[in-house]
């Protein structure tokens, strides 16, 4: 989506180029052109230019996708269309006018909408969603800022499932079946916290935020509700130790320096027996990868990700380098 989105961005400022087969922003190839006069007729390239650029340019692209531009003495008026992959059915429609997006429109295959925001000139934006069989899902209002400002949500069924007001309130997302994905508090406009569901309606995550990032403890469980992981995250990196469980008994503490593995890892039998202990510097492994079995100690060398002796490691660590 990304990647149709600065294509049609940038196609705006590059009729000028003489190949129809070009990269177009990211990862995006134009395979065929058709330039069409706003009286129907089909022109080329230098004629469509020179006639003042109205009508329509018809691009292929090389993942399947047809886009429709309608432009007005060079600028883009009216729909962009962008159809499925492979296929002639639409999934996108943006709305423009004079050069300036007002509006957006995603439809389901089966052509009934999906989602569409519209494009305040004051720079907020209203969101409204749909089930696939057509029920109103959702509708969200943002500030320029961004910040959720006022919201009404609706289950499948369409019973009033959430809402936010003046900023406050609580988010619920579900998928186009109705089935319940997240639970996010707002506060502020912005969300403080986003529960997410295994499909049995179990929490999975329970992921606190701070200024958009993650900050604090995160928790996430298995199906039955067993703790999975209980994470620690400062400035949306993981950050501290890590403990994960298994049947309900601590099975790992796993040490992070700003999104990496750094330290020692330690592996438990039984929530207090350590069976492992891994060394980790900058997400690699280095130093001493360490099982007890028994009575029986076993010892091997990492020197940044690479097996090593432990008598290379010394001298590796003791190096400029190292």
């Amino acid at each position: 989506m990304r990647s149709l989105i600065t294509f049609g961005l940038l196609s705006a400022c590059c009729l000028g180029l003489t190949s129809c087969a070009q990269q177009m922003g990211s990862n995006v190839v134009v395979v065929d052109e058709t330039y069409v006069h706003r009286y129907g007729v089909e022109v080329p390239r230098q004629d469509w230019r020179e006639r003042g650029q109205n009508g329509k340019v018809i691009s292929t692209l090389a993942n399947g996708v047809t886009v429709t531009k309608n432009y007005s003495a060079g600028v883009l008026e009216g729909d962009t269309c962008y159809t499925f992959p492979h296929n002639q059915s639409i999934e996108r429609v943006e709305t423009y006018q004079n050069n300036q997006r007002v509006k957006e429109t995603s439809f389901y295959h089966a052509g009934a909408p999906r989602r569409e925001i519209a494009y305040q000139p004051n720079g907020c934006k209203r969101i409204v969603k749909w089930y696939e069989n057509g029920a109103p899902q959702s509708i969200e209002e943002y500030d320029v800022n961004g910040f959720l400002t006022q919201c009404e949500y609706h289950d499948f069924d369409h019973q009033s499932d959430s809402w936010v007001h003046n900023g406050e309130g609580m988010r619920v997302e579900r998928d186009e079946y109705g089935q319940l994905v997240c639970r996010d508090t707002i506060q502020g406009g912005a969300m403080i916290s986003r529960a997410t569901y295994h499909p049995n309606g179990s929490p999975r995550e329970i992921t606190p935020y701070h200024d958009g990032n993650v900050e604090g403890l995160l928790k996430s469980y298995y199906p039955a509700g067993e703790p999975n992981t209980l994470e620690e995250w400062v400035g949306g990196k993981q950050q501290g130790v890590t403990t994960v469980y298994r049947n309900g008994e601590k099975y790992a503490e796993v040490p992070y320096v700003r999104g990496a593995k750094q330290g020692v890892e330690r592996h438990y039998r039984d929530g207090t027996t350590v069976t492992e202990e891994i060394s980790w510097k900058e997400g690699k492994l280095h130093g001493p990868y360490t099982k007890y079995v028994g009575d029986t100690v076993m010892t091997d060398w990492y020197y940044q990700g690479e097996p090593v002796t432990r008598g290379n490691f010394e001298i590796l660590i003791r190096s400029p380098q190292g």
